[in-house]
């Protein structure tokens, strides 16, 4: 069936009989002549394993060592991964550690003028609010004696002193 430009395969025929039986004859046939020739050469000791060794050496090794899969594997993916996650580490040391420490710097600097301006502006008001506070607070103390008779002319002065105040104003006009 075809579809734009690709051809999709009929997924049935992949299941087809014939492929079948080629699949598990190629199979059974492998098997079976590996524990044919282990048989030969470990239960009736026919032909010795260390002769055929010897004689074929090289394929031996070539199989002892699974047919050199890991190192293969080794050099064409774990060795360009090793070499790229290097890079990619030394680039994050050296360019993104370093943008990052100099924005850690610049944000220092920032906040250390920030805590100047707070601690000399808006606690330097604050403090000079609360001493005008107490130093108003110290001047007053001597006013208060505790003696009822100095509040009540106190309070009379105060009262006669505003009583001109707004006669005064009054007549004034605007």
């Amino acid at each position: 069936m075809l579809i734009g430009t690709l051809h999709h395969p009929n997924e049935h025929l992949s299941h087809a009989t014939d492929i079948h039986w080629t699949a598990t004859i190629v199979a059974f046939s492998t098997a079976a002549a590996g524990f044919l020739l282990a048989s030969v050469f470990y239960g009736w000791r026919i032909l010795s394993p260390e002769e055929a060794r010897q004689q074929f050496y090289g394929i031996y090794v070539f199989l002892k060592n699974k047919w050199y899969f890991d190192e293969l594997y080794d050099f064409i993916f774990v060795r360009p991964v090793m070499f790229i996650g290097g890079q990619v580490a030394r680039f994050d040391r050296q360019v993104i550690d370093a943008f990052i420490e100099f924005l850690a710097r610049l944000a220092k600097k920032i906040a250390s003028f920030d805590d100047m301006l707070d601690r000399y502006l808006v606690d330097g008001i604050v403090n000079l609010t609360a001493y005008w506070t107490y130093s108003a607070g110290q001047s007053l103390r001597s006013v208060q004696t505790g003696k009822l008779r100095q509040y009540v002319m106190l309070i009379v002065i105060g009262f006669v002193a505003l009583t001109v105040l707004i006669k005064w104003s009054a007549a004034a006009g605007p």
